[in-house]
């Protein structure tokens, strides 16, 4: 994998990585991404990943309790999310050295940073796709979670 291929998939990763919470986006588990990071040095990195994935637990980040259906349904989507990228980025690392492996991880915590930074921006982040001469920059922001607007309808009382 060449340093475009390599820059081309840690920005579709990155992408994949995003949940919105409300007009905001963030990494689903920057903690775990790093975590992926510590491993890539290792050559037993696809063991240790696939034997996280399973143990993963998401927590609340905001402290509500793990009762709440909302809660329940949003730590689903995160360790869902987890495990998509988790196989990802094994995948995107088997052919790489420990050193390329670092590096695409690297590649991939700027991505995430970035797009949190412009806040999903979409015009935004084809600026940057573009300036990075990323080939595909339609794969990425078509894995970017789209915001969620509440429509309501008003039906006017006039005739």
């Amino acid at each position: 994998m060449d340093m475009i291929d390599m820059n081309q998939k840690a920005w579709e990763i990155a992408a994949s990585a995003m949940i919105r919470k409300g007009k905001e986006i963030e990494c689903y588990s920057t903690g775990q991404v790093r975590f992926f990071f510590e491993q890539a040095r290792s050559s037993r990195f696809e063991h240790i990943i696939k034997e996280q994935q399973d143990r993963y637990s998401p927590q609340p980040s905001d402290g509500r309790g793990g009762n709440d259906p909302k809660v329940i349904d949003e730590m689903k989507i995160r360790k869902g999310i987890h495990k998509k990228v988790g196989s990802e980025v094994i995948s995107a690392m088997k052919d790489l050295s420990a050193r390329d492996r670092m590096r695409f991880v690297q590649y991939l915590l700027w991505n995430i940073r970035i797009i949190e930074q412009l806040r999903g921006d979409e015009s935004k982040i084809r600026q940057i796709l573009r300036a990075e001469q990323v080939r595909n920059p339609d794969a990425v922001l078509e894995k970017i979670p789209k915001p969620k607007f509440q429509q309501s309808c008003k039906v006017s009382g006039r005739r």
